[in-house]
C-alpha cells in the first residue's frame, strides 16, 4: 500500500506535456510563433496580424489577414491612367494642376490639353485631330475603271461616261500617267480586232484630252486586239473582252 502511494505521488510531480492549445487554436503569442514567428495570438486564433502596423505598405489588417489596399498608391505604385493619386489612394482629379504638364483634368480625367483649337490652328501640313496635330494623309490611291464597248464599236457609250470621269479625276488627282490598251473579244480576224481595238483605245484618249486631261498625261495607246481573250459562248462573256484597260 505504502509502495502504491509512492508512485501515485510521484507520477502527480511529473509535468503534463502535449496538453496545450492545438495550432491554429492559441492561448498566447509564443503558440503560435513556435509554429509561424510572424503570428499572433488574437482571441485565442493564430493570426497574421493583430492591425495594419502588422502589415507592409500598401497592405492592412482584416480578419486576421494582410490585404492590398484597394486604390493604394505611392512613389512606386501607380495609378491607372486618367486617375491621380491624393492621400495614398487613386482618385478622379479635382483640378488641372493634379494631373502635371501637357495635361488638363476633364470630367474627373486627366487628358492630355489639346494642340490645336479654333483659335490655335495646326502649321501647314497638318490638321487638327481630336486637339492634337496630325500629318494631313495623302488621298487615297484611286482604281482605273475599264471601259467597255459594244460589238463591232468604238464609240464610248453613255453608261460608260461616268467611268470616263471617274479615271480622269484619278488621273488629275494623282498626277499618274497612263497607257491606254484596247481589246477585242474572239470573234473576227486578227487583224480587223487589231485595228478595231487600237480605234477603241484612240477613242478614250480623245474623250479624255475632252474632259480636259494634257495629252503628256496619256503615254500612249496600243491594242491586244483578241490576243488575251477567254473562249467564250454567251454575250456575257465577250463582253468582258471588248474594252479599254488603263495601266501606269
Amino acid at each position: 500500500m505504502r509502495k502504491t502511494l509512492v508512485a501515485i505521488f510521484a507520477f502527480a510531480a511529473i509535468p503534463l506535456a502535449g496538453c496545450g492549445p492545438e495550432y491554429p487554436e492559441c492561448e498566447e503569442d509564443e503558440d503560435c510563433k513556435e509554429v509561424h514567428p510572424d503570428e499572433w495570438c488574437v482571441n485565442n486564433l493564430c493570426v497574421k496580424c493583430r492591425n495594419d502596423q502588422d502589415c507592409q505598405v500598401g497592405q492592412e489588417c482584416r480578419d486576421g489577414a494582410c490585404r492590398d489596399i484597394p486604390g493604394y498608391c505611392d512613389a512606386e505604385r501607380r495609378c491607372p491612367m486618367g486617375q491621380v493619386c491624393r492621400d495614398n489612394r487613386c482618385s478622379p482629379c479635382l483640378n488641372d494642376e493634379e494631373c502635371g504638364p501637357g495635361m488638363m483634368c476633364q470630367n474627373g480625367t486627366c487628358v492630355p490639353r489639346p494642340q490645336c483649337d479654333d483659335m490655335n490652328p495646326c502649321p501647314a501640313g497638318e490638321e487638327c485631330v481630336d486637339g492634337h496635330c496630325r500629318p494631313i494623309p495623302p488621298p487615297p490611291e484611286c482604281q482605273f475603271t475599264s471601259i467597255y464597248f459594244d460589238y463591232d464599236k468604238d464609240n464610248i457609250r453613255q453608261d460608260q461616261r461616268d467611268a470616263m470621269q471617274a479615271d480622269r479625276t484619278c488621273m488629275g488627282e494623282h498626277n499618274r500617267a497612263v497607257t491606254l490598251t484596247g481589246y477585242c473579244d474572239e470573234r473576227g480576224s486578227e487583224e480587223y480586232n487589231m485595228a478595231l481595238g487600237q480605234r477603241r483605245a484612240d477613242a478614250v484618249r480623245r474623250y479624255l484630252i475632252n474632259l480636259g486631261v494634257q495629252s503628256n498625261m496619256i503615254a500612249g495607246t496600243n491594242s491586244r486586239g483578241k490576243l488575251e481573250a477567254r473562249r467564250c459562248y454567251d454575250e456575257a462573256c465577250w463582253q468582258q473582252d471588248r474594252r479599254v484597260d488603263f495601266r501606269d
